[in-house]
């Protein structure tokens, strides 16, 4: 009984290094308000000049962000910056229902929170049902001549888009 118990230890710790470690962004959207622009914990980004508009709905038993856009990229990114390190490796994913091109990705800035670039997923153009959509990266040792030490998550629409996300998660690999 001994041995398997031991045997059911390792095992399960085995698991628990592959698995990763989950990242908190909120990806439940828990604590927001519906019919709010943004979710708690998340932005709207006004900086890409979207033409969209975007708003927390109910989607099931769950809270999701619908993104309707007539032409241009409609961003939201986690409102908190995490550390990173050159060499770690991330997989971003969220759950889109809807018409049009949807994706993941990161926004990079330095050490000291200086913007250095973002870099996304190729887009997923989305197909009836839940599309799984994810991105998995390992931080850069540069982006744009700076190195990255910490990064927000974001998620988006590219073009012509009626599309809702859920279930926005970011799991960080162990092992660096």
């Amino acid at each position: 009984m001994m041995k398997f118990l031991s045997m059911l230890a390792v095992l399960f710790c085995g698991a628990m290094l592959v698995a990763g470690t989950d990242i908190d962004v909120n990806g439940k959207f828990a604590g927001s308000t519906i019919g709010e622009r943004a979710p708690k914990g998340w932005l709207f980004n006004d900086g890409i000049k979207p033409v969209g508009t975007g708003k927390v709905v109910k989607v099931g038993d769950e809270l999701g962000v619908h993104i309707t856009s007539p032409k241009a990229g409609v961003h939201y990114y986690c409102a908190k910056q995490f550390p990173v390190v050159p060499g770690e490796k991330y997989e971003v994913s969220c759950d889109v229902t809807g018409t049009g091109v949807a994706g993941v990705g990161v926004y990079y800035y330095d050490a000291k929170g200086s913007w250095a670039g973002a870099i996304y997923q190729p887009s997923v153009k989305l197909k009836p049902g839940e599309n799984d959509v994810k991105y998995t990266f390992t931080v850069p040792a540069e982006v744009k001549g700076k190195v990255p030490g910490l990064v927000r998550f974001a998620f988006f629409v590219y073009g012509a888009a009626d599309a809702t996300f859920t279930d926005f998660e970011v799991e960080k690999e162990d092992g660096k």
